[in-house]
């Protein structure tokens, strides 16, 4: 979700931007192959020759967010804003940064700000959509994702989105819609396949959601949130035995998957058999 802007205008008559361009590039080069302290030094002397140079800034940003100095890479971003203020990437790489350190509500202004200078962003609108579908405000997502989706109409992360928030909406003939067209723009987008059934499911219609949320299961057998969803299924259809085996799964992969848990103590509430009694106590703290 990071861009970096390649393109540079080289000031008329400047060697020295010249020679600032040159390591720019040569850093540019070495963390497209992984090389990021390598790209880092590149950067370093590229700003010593023009410390102004927003890319530079930017990228440099960049190569730290990839060994995970997050805090730098802000203050990277930061100084790539103050060389140039309508610089949009940086204002997105600053969000998205934001973002993954949990600042949600910081990172908005970020995004807004974004693509306030770059309407053209699509990744920046959808983003901006997800801070705000994060947030809860499920209605103003969907009118930023249709913003991402007026640039591209065929960009799936937003078509899928618009779905997940419908379905929050519980506006779920609508999510169906959403997440149908996801899939037919990429059949191997697995999350889709188990948002078609999750949504299936909610309106009633259990049976005709299995065969999407197992898809999903085919497709990446290691996300919980996958299994979690079947085991709902399988709990719609009473078939809570066989529900409680399914979210075990999901449990295998992550232990401490919340969501697996209640459901695994709501299918226990429902089993009838001999230790009853203490599946109900085991559910109990399950649900805890």
């Amino acid at each position: 979700f990071f861009k970096q802007k390649t393109a540079y205008e080289i000031m008329p008559s400047l060697v020295g931007s010249e020679m600032c361009i040159r390591d720019r590039r040569l850093g540019d080069s070495l963390q497209r192959l992984s090389r990021y302290e390598d790209a880092i030094g590149a950067y370093a002397i590229s700003l010593e020759l023009e410390p102004r140079n927003a890319p530079a800034w930017n990228n440099r940003g960049f190569a730290n967010f990839n060994i995970n100095r997050w805090n730098e890479a802000l203050r990277c971003y930061d100084e790539s804003m103050k060389s140039d203020p309508t610089y949009a990437v940086a204002w997105y790489n600053y969000g998205y940064t934001l973002q993954l350190s949990g600042r949600l509500n910081d990172s908005k202004d970020y995004y807004q700000r974004a693509v306030d200078l770059d309407p053209s962003d699509k990744i920046a609108w959808n983003n901006l959509a997800n801070v705000h579908y994060n947030q809860g405000l499920y209605e103003r997502s969907i009118e930023l994702y249709e913003e991402s989706l007026k640039l591209d109409e065929e960009y799936v992360i937003a078509v899928n989105n618009i779905g997940n928030a419908l379905d929050h909406l519980h506006r779920y003939e609508e999510s169906i819609y959403y997440h149908e067209k996801a899939i037919e723009l990429d059949s191997t987008f697995h999350y889709a396949w188990m948002a078609k059934g999750r949504a299936l499911t909610r309106l009633g219609r259990p049976e005709e959601g299995l065969e999407f949320i197992e898809t999903s299961i085919e497709l990446d057998s290691e996300d919980p949130d996958y299994h979690e969803a079947l085991g709902r299924c399988f709990q719609s259809l009473k078939l809570y035995d066989k529900a409680r085996q399914i979210i075990n799964l999901g449990l295998s992969v992550d232990g401490q998957h919340v969501p697996c848990w209640i459901a695994l103590g709501l299918s226990l509430i429902h089993i009838s058999e001999p230790t009853r009694l203490g599946m109900i106590s085991y559910a109990v703290f399950c649900l805890k």
